[in-house]
C-alpha cells in the first residue's frame, strides 16, 4: 500500500489540509481536513479556564514590579496597559513552547522507535525511561511509527498522522498517540476514533477479525511522575461523533451559503 499511494500535508494550502494520490476511491482534487483541525471545533472549557488563568497568572506576577520599576519613567496607567496587553500574548507563547517541547519529544520517540541508539538530550531522559520500560512490558510489536492516514466515504473526508501503531499479545491492533499535556482530554478519544476510521478504509479488508484500539499515552513532564494510559471506551461510537463534527467543519468552510 505504501509504495502506491501516498497521503501528505498539501503545501498549497499552507500544511492546513492533507492530499491523496494513488487510490482510484480519493479523487486528487479532494481536500482532505486534517484530524485535529476538526477535532478543535468541539468546545475546551478546560481551555477557556487555561486561557484566563495564565493571562490573570501574568498579571498578578508582573504588574507591581513592572510599576516599581517604572514609577519615574511611566504612568501607572502606561504601565498597567503594557502588562495587560503583553498578558493577551502569554497564553501563546506558554502554548508554542509546550508545543515545541511536545514535537522534539515525539520526533526523538520516533527515531527511537527505529534506532534505539538514537543520542537522548537530557531533558528527555526520563520520558525515555519510562516510555522504554513501559513498551518493553507491553509487549506490543511494532508496526509503524508517524504513518499518516486517509478517509474519504459519504461525503466526509480528512486524514491525520498518529504516532505509533503495534500489535499486542492477543493480536489486535493499538494505535498509540502520545501526549505531553497535563491531562487526558475527550477530544483525544476523537482523535483516535478519526485514525480508527481511517485505517479501517484503508485496511479494513486486511484484519480477518482483530480488533483496533485507541490508546492515548501521557507522558511525564517531572521526574516523579509516571506513564498514563487510557484506551478509548465504544470506539465506535466517538467514531459517529467525530463524523458529525467533519460534516460540521466542511460547512462552515463553505464559501456559498447564501445568495
Amino acid at each position: 500500500w505504501g509504495s502506491k499511494v501516498t497521503c501528505s500535508l498539501d503545501d498549497d494550502n499552507n500544511w492546513q489540509s492533507y492530499k491523496v494520490v494513488g487510490d482510484s476511491r480519493v479523487p486528487e482534487n479532494v481536500i482532505l481536513s486534517r484530524v485535529t483541525t476538526i477535532s478543535t471545533m468541539i468546545n475546551k472549557p478546560e481551555l477557556n479556564n487555561w486561557i484566563i488563568n495564565q493571562s490573570l497568572g501574568y498579571i498578578r506576577d508582573n504588574l507591581f514590579r513592572e510599576i516599581r520599576k517604572n514609577k519615574n519613567i511611566k504612568a501607572p496607567t502606561e504601565v498597567l496597559r503594557e502588562v495587560i496587553v503583553n498578558a493577551s500574548y502569554h497564553p501563546n507563547k506558554t502554548r508554542d513552547t509546550a508545543g515545541n517541547f511536545g514535537t522534539e519529544c515525539h520526533d526523538l520517540l520516533e527515531k527511537l522507535s527505529k534506532d534505539p541508539n538514537t543520542e537522548v538530550p537530557d531533558k528527555f531522559s526520563h520520558i525515555v525511561d519510562v516510555w522504554q520500560e513501559w513498551m518493553q512490558e507491553s509487549g506490543l510489536e511494532t508496526l509503524s511509527t508517524e504513518q499518516s492516514l486517509y478517509y474519504y466515504k459519504d461525503n466526509i473526508a480528512f486524514a491525520g498522522t498518529f504516532d505509533y501503531l503495534g500489535v499486542d499479545s492477543n493480536g489486535d491492533i493499538v494505535i498509540l498517540d502520545y501526549k505531553t499535556s497535563n491531562g487526558i482530554y475527550d477530544d483525544y478519544a476523537l482523535q483516535l476514533s478519526a485514525y480508527y476510521m481511517a485505517f479501517k478504509f484503508i485496511f479494513g479488508k486486511f484484519l480477518e477479525g482483530r480488533k483496533v484500539k485507541g490508546v492515548v499515552m501521557k507522558l511525564p513532564k517531572k521526574q516523579n511522575e509516571g506513564i498514563e494510559i487510557a484506551t478509548v471506551k465504544n470506539i465506535d461510537d466517538h467514531a459517529e461523533i467525530f463524523k458529525s463534527l467533519a460534516l460540521r467543519k466542511k460547512i462552515s468552510d463553505k464559501k456559498d451559503t447564501w445568495e
